[in-house]
C-alpha cells in the first residue's frame, strides 16, 4: 500500500526532534559554563536524565513508524524479540563477562534486571529498528514473494551485516561517552579510547556487531512477509534517515560539548558520519528513482 502523504506526521516529528536536539546543544555550547556545570552534584543524574529523554523520543518514533509501516502485531513481535535478545546478551555480559567483556552498570540508569538496566534494552530495540530502516534506504532490495528461503538468505545476510555495522558505529560513539559519565564501568578497561577510564575492550564492539546481526536477520524474516509493508518517502526514507542523523548529531554534540572528548567525536564522524553521508548522497542522487520504486511496488 502506497500513499504519498503516508508518514508525514512521523516525518514532522523527526524534524521537531532534530530541531529540539540542536537547540539543546546550542544552549549548552553558548550559554552554559560547562566546567562549572560538570562540578555540580546533580550533573551526573541530569545528564543521565537527558539520555533517558532521548531514548523516549526514539521509542515514540520507532513504535509510531513501525506500526504504520508493518502493523502493530509484527512491530510488537520484532521489538520484543530485539529487547529480549539484547537483555539476555547483556545479562550474560554483566554477570559472566560473556559476549561483550567484563563490565557492570552503576545504577544511574534506573531499574535493573540482574544488574542490567531496562532502559538499555529499550535503547537496543529502538536503535536496531532505525538501522534496519536505514539499510533499506541505502540498499533498497525488493524480494520477490515466490523466492525460496535459500534465495532470500544471502540477501538478508548481506543487509543484516550492513545494519549491524551501522548499529555498532553508534555504540563506538556512545560507549566512551557513557563510560566517561559513569553509566557503566569496564572492569579491565580496554584498548579503545584507553585515556577514558581505562578504555573499552574491542570485544564489546564485536559483541555488539554479533548481537545486532542476529537481530537484523530476525527483523528481515519477520517484517518482509505478507501483508507487504506500507511505504512512502516520508515513512520509509525521510524520517528514518533524519532520525539516524539526529542520533549522530546528538551523540557527536555530547562528545564535543558535554564530555569534551574530540577523539570520540572524530571516531563518531568516521563511523556514524559515514552512514549519514551515504544516506544524504543516496537521497540527493537517486531521489527520483526512490520515488519510482516506492510508488510502483
Amino acid at each position: 500500500m502506497h500513499n504519498a502523504a503516508l508518514g508525514r506526521g512521523i516525518y514532522i516529528y523527526a524534524i521537531l526532534l532534530l530541531l529540539l536536539n540542536i537547540a539543546a546543544l546550542i544552549v549548552a555550547l553558548f550559554f552554559v559554563d560547562m566546567e562549572t556545570f560538570k562540578q555540580a552534584s546533580y550533573y551526573p543524574k541530569f545528564f543521565a536524565t537527558l539520555g533517558a529523554l532521548f531514548v523516549l523520543e526514539l521509542v515514540v518514533f520507532v513504535v509510531w513508524n513501525a506500526c504504520v509501516a508493518y502493523g502493530w502485531k509484527r512491530s510488537l513481535l520484532v521489538l520484543v524479540l530485539a529487547f529480549v535478545i539484547a537483555t539476555v546478551s547483556e545479562i550474560l555480559g554483566v554477570n559472566y563477562g560473556l559476549i561483550f567483556g567484563s563490565y557492570h552498570y552503576t545504577g544511574i540508569l534506573g531499574f535493573e534486571l540482574w544488574g542490567f538496566p531496562v532502559l538499555v534494552g529499550v535503547t537496543w530495540a529502538s536503535i536496531l529498528y532505525i538501522t534496519y530502516c536505514l539499510t533499506d534506504i541505502l540498499i533498497p532490495a525488493r524480494i520477490i514473494k515466490t523466492s525460496s528461503i535459500l534465495q532470500k538468505l544471502p540477501v538478508y545476510l548481506a543487509l543484516s551485516m550492513v545494519a549491524a555495522f551501522a548499529t555498532t558505529a553508534w555504540d563506538m560513539l556512545i560507549d566512551p561517552i557513557a563510560v566517561d559519565q559513569g553509566w557503566w564501568v569496564w572492569d579491565k578497561g580496554g584498548s579503545y579510547m584507553p585515556y577514558i577510564e581505562n578504555g573499552v575492550p574491542v570485544q564489546n564492539f564485536v559483541g555488539w556487531w554479533g548481537v545486532s546481526f542476529i537481530c537484523q536477520i530476525i527483523f528481515r524474516f519477520i517484517l518482509n512477509t505478507d501483508p507487504q509493508p506500507r511505504r512512502s518517502l516520508y515513512l520509509s526514507v525521510y524520517s528514518p534517515g533524519l532520525l539516524y542523523f539526529s542520533m549522530f548529531l546528538t551523540a557527536f554534540g555530547a562528545a564535543t560539548i558535554f564530555t569534551q572528548r574530540p577523539g570520540v567525536a572524530l571516531t563518531g564522524m568516521m563511523g556514524m558520519g559515514f552512514f549519514v553521508a551515504l544516506t544524504i548522497a543516496k537521497l540527493l542522487s537517486v531521489k527520483q528513482g526512490i520515488e519510482i520504486r516506492i510508488n510502483s511496488q
